[in-house]
């Protein structure tokens, strides 16, 4: 089954103000992904949730602190329980790192490109914030 990967590179520069409901529309979709057995309710991250930050003052822990303490405690319950696989390699199967260090000479800076990478190759689901509204669902990864 397919894992959620989070996309580090699109937590960035975010305001206090959009962190929460940003978070919120993020654990919706995943646990919507989850409910139809689409992926596993687990997350791969490249450092610990308290590790990675949003904003300068705000890590993507504070960041769930936030739902529990709004009207989104379901949505908090729901990113507590998830199973987070730190770092995003550990597991992996032997194919799989063959094939990222295949690709490591063109690939971005780890925390910006790795867990994207991740995805191409194993048909995982890359999870994050989106700057602005979207609909691309394919990267290009020359190999």
């Amino acid at each position: 089954m397919r894992e959620m990967v989070l996309n580090h590179a699109s937590l960035l520069e975010f305001t206090q103000a959009e962190i929460t409901p940003q978070l919120k529309d993020t654990a919706v979709g995943m646990a919507v992904l989850v409910a139809r057995n689409v992926t596993v309710p687990m997350l791969r991250t490249c450092k610990p949730v308290q590790e990675v930050y949003c904003n300068i003052n705000c890590s993507l822990y504070d960041a769930y602190l936030s739902l529990n303490n709004s009207e989104s405690a379901e949505h908090y319950a729901f990113l507590m329980r998830l199973t987070t696989k730190t770092p995003v390699l550990i597991d992996v199967s032997d194919d799989i790192e063959d094939r990222l260090i295949a690709c490591e000479s063109i690939k971005l800076q780890q925390e910006d490109g790795l867990p994207l990478l991740l995805c191409a190759l194993t048909d995982w689901v890359a999870v994050g914030f989106p700057k602005e509204p979207w609909d691309h669902d394919q990267v290009e990864i020359r190999f």
